[in-house]
């Protein structure tokens, strides 16, 4: 057989095959709207409209099912970290100090400067969950030597209420995933 019958007589074929496609799909579409309006009754309630007026409970006793058991929280876990004013109080100093450090050697306060904050975690996965979270704030994390050390970066001026800001976020989010804050620090700006 020659190719040139060959090519029209499988584009022949081909057509069949996609009308027959076609058709089931118009056919499958009438038979779902069909369905939808079995569920409806000759008064035209829609679907809103009904409701189940009577409810045998005869067979309820036969079912078993399993209802997953209620799981108390450990009777030792920690509770939620809560800053006191102490801890905010020295956190201020320390960054007043730096700021103050900073300043005698010249520092431009209004540059923005990378900042580097440390901090040490009990295990990997306390880290891996700090890590997650202060992720979406925008931070960036790289880990230190040790990997239960996380170093976390961010773009700032140096301005008391902003580094407050930071530091104190940073100090939370690390004890809530019982780890150790270290410090920050940055090179100064000329």
């Amino acid at each position: 057989m020659k190719l040139s019958r060959l090519i029209p007589a499988i584009a022949a074929v081909g057509g069949a095959v996609a009308l027959a496609v076609y058709k089931l799909q118009k056919d499958k579409k009438e038979i779902i709207k069909l369905d939808e309006g079995l569920l409806l009754d000759e008064e035209g309630e829609s679907f809103d409209d009904m409701h189940i007026d009577e409810v045998n409970t005869s067979d309820a006793a036969d079912v078993d099912v399993e209802i997953p058991a209620f799981k108390e929280e450990e009777a030792n876990a920690q509770p939620p970290f809560v800053m006191d004013d102490e801890t905010k109080e020295k956190i201020r100093k320390n960054v007043e100090d730096a700021i103050t450090a900073l300043s005698a050697v010249g520092d431009v306060h209004g540059a923005e400067r990378p900042i580097e904050h440390q901090m040490s975690f009990p295990n990997e996965e306390a880290l891996a969950s700090f890590k997650d979270t202060i992720i979406k704030r925008g931070y960036v994390v790289t880990k230190g030597e040790d990997p239960k050390v996380a170093v976390v970066m961010h773009i700032a001026p140096i301005d008391a209420d902003i580094m407050l800001q930071h530091v104190l976020y940073l100090y939370e989010e690390t004890k809530k995933n019982n780890g150790t804050y270290e410090g920050w620090h940055c090179d100064p700006v000329y």
